[in-house]
């Protein structure tokens, strides 16, 4: 017996970071891990430096594999979201060898420094500084490093 119809589903995948891996792999906003079609020169994403990918393709990421990976992939989602400019600003994140986070942007290039937990609370605490400079005609690329990894606190280094 032959079926009737066939049912075919495609799910187009919209990247929002490159994963500097072997091989290299894009990130979608739902965690999952697919193939690089080209090469990293092609896109205009955040590369995802220092992160473990899982080994296969079309591979959804969990807080049981890649702990790290999903944190990743929770900031890149708040900042695509609700700081789209702050997201194409971002050149790479990457886990120091500390396993602090980092923000490295396009400009400059400044660091941020987030730490090891509670990232959106600290991404919160940079945006209003961000807004405050502003008011000032700044902005955070005038500054060569921002340390967010102490409690209720931003420690920033200016260009020299």
């Amino acid at each position: 017996m032959f079926p009737r119809g066939l049912l075919i589903e495609i799910t187009e995948r919209q990247p929002i970071a490159m994963v500097n891996a072997s091989p290299p792999m894009l990130l979608d906003r739902h965690g999952v891990l697919f193939p690089l079609r080209g090469s990293f020169g092609d896109y205009t994403l955040p590369v995802l430096s220092h992160f473990v990918a899982a080994e296969n393709s079309y591979h959804k990421i969990n807080n049981n594999q890649s702990k790290s990976m999903a944190e990743a992939k929770k900031i890149l989602h708040f900042l695509a979201d609700n700081h789209t400019r702050l997201f194409e600003n971002i050149s790479e994140l990457r886990l120091n060898n500390y396993e602090d986070f980092e923000i490295i942007l396009l400009e400059q290039p400044t660091k941020v420094v987030l730490g090891k937990n509670q990232h959106i609370k600290k991404l919160n605490v940079l945006l209003k500084f961000e807004n405050q400079l502003q008011l000032l005609n700044k902005s955070i690329t005038d500054y060569k490093i921002l340390d967010l990894r102490y409690e209720s606190q931003l420690v920033a280094q200016e260009w020299t």
